[in-house]
């Protein structure tokens, strides 16, 4: 068994072992959300690096975080901005019967990241899901129109050389069908996701 240490924190990797790492007091970063969660197994080719969520700003109501993956082998790593939101459609889904049917006007589902820079970045649809509804004007059986909770969980792949090389933040922008949606990581999201990811890959290996 391999002890690693990182940032102030000692985990030990086992069969499964989910740890995790915080920003030392000296950096100046609030004790709020400065925790990455850190996951290894036997049976599993790399290391997960889950970073520090923030809330979406801007009237969107959802999360969005750092994750890395150390590959063991080689130590190659590679980057996520992984991004959770909820919002309220309108008038999107039509009720048929009993079935919920999206509808021509759509929702709110992104797609085609771009960076600050004009950097074309790769996609990644994890899942999209409908929660409750309001059923529309015209009722149960034939509703037309119908008010939807939407969530949806994305992400963009970020190159390593693309966050060392923007230490001060860096700002991605997804499309959306009723409009963009801006998402800003800060400089201390990739000040300690780095700091940890380069720990745990000098431990490892």
């Amino acid at each position: 068994m391999r002890t690693l240490v990182a940032i102030g924190a000692v985990f030990a990797l086992s069969a499964c072992v989910a740890t995790s790492a915080k920003l030392a007091p000296s950096l100046g970063i609030e004790p709020r959300g400065t925790t990455v969660a850190i996951r290894s197994s036997e049976l599993e080719p790399g290391i997960e690096l889950n970073g520090p969520s923030r809330r979406l700003v801007g009237g969107f109501d959802g999360e969005y975080s750092l994750r890395s993956l150390i590959d063991k082998k080689s130590g190659l790593v590679s980057h996520q901005l992984y991004v959770e939101d909820s919002f309220r459609s309108n008038g999107d889904y039509d009720f048929i019967g009993v079935e919920l049917h999206r509808n021509e006007s759509g929702g709110v589902f992104y797609a085609s990241p771009r960076g600050e820079d004009f950097r074309k970045l790769e996609f990644i649809q994890i899942d999209r899901e409908v929660g409750s509804c309001a059923v529309g004007p015209m009722g149960l059986g034939n509703g037309i129109g119908a008010s939807c909770r939407l969530y949806e969980t994305f992400g963009a792949v970020l190159p390593d050389s693309l966050l060392r090389a923007h230490p001060t933040g860096y700002r991605i922008m997804f499309s959306g069908q009723r409009g963009p949606l801006v998402v800003s990581i800060a400089s201390d999201q990739i000040r300690l996701q780095l700091q940890v990811v380069d720990s745990v890959r000098r431990a490892s290996h």
